[in-house]
């Protein structure tokens, strides 16, 4: 779905189907100003590109129908990637997954992957690599809560405290979630 969704409105795209021509200056002319997040070049094997592409795709996605249903309802429109992109796009149950992914970014793999790549420089702190074992632990009772309590995944407090016993105990890691 990225990669589609990067092909139809990225303006740096060349593929023939792809709208990104016609829709950067359709959102200068209807929404100046609008601030929008670019889906960037989804290859690779990355394992958390889906959680970092869903938030763009829910934060853009009402500029997205919006233009999509201008296009699609035209007489010569015959490009299957936009009906198809607008189906995906106003469907509520792929709407809540990208919300729910985008959560998963926000709370869990922006957090997990600083404490990963710091860990070398915490050692001041009493943190080392063993310590993302911790990490694990968090989530394990995390992930329980959510499985009794489903609510919870969509509960800003709970999830953005995750690893707030962690951010208690190393100053630079509560600084960096601080400022995201």
């Amino acid at each position: 779905f990225l990669r589609a969704y990067y092909k139809l409105f990225s303006g740096c795209c060349n593929y023939p189907k792809g709208d990104g021509e016609i829709y950067i200056p359709w959102i200068d002319r209807r929404h100046e100003g609008a601030l929008l997040f670019n889906v960037e070049r989804c290859s690779g094997s990355r394992q958390d590109i889906c959680v970092e592409g869903a938030c763009s795709v829910y934060w853009n996605r009402p500029y997205c129908v919006e233009f999509l249903h201008e296009q699609i309802f035209r007489k010569d429109n015959d490009n299957i990637l936009r009906a198809n992109m607008y189906i995906v796009l106003t469907s509520k149950p792929m709407v809540a997954l990208f919300r729910v992914l985008s959560i998963m970014h926000l709370a869990i793999c922006i957090p997990v992957r600083w404490l990963a790549s710091n860990t070398h420089e915490l050692g001041q702190y009493g943190w080392s690599v063993r310590s993302m074992g911790r990490v694990l632990d968090l989530l394990e009772a995390a992930f329980e809560n959510i499985v009794n309590e489903s609510k919870s995944v969509i509960d800003e407090t709970f999830m953005m405290k995750l690893f707030q016993l962690i951010r208690n105990e190393i100053p630079p890691f509560d600084e960096f979630l601080t400022f995201k």
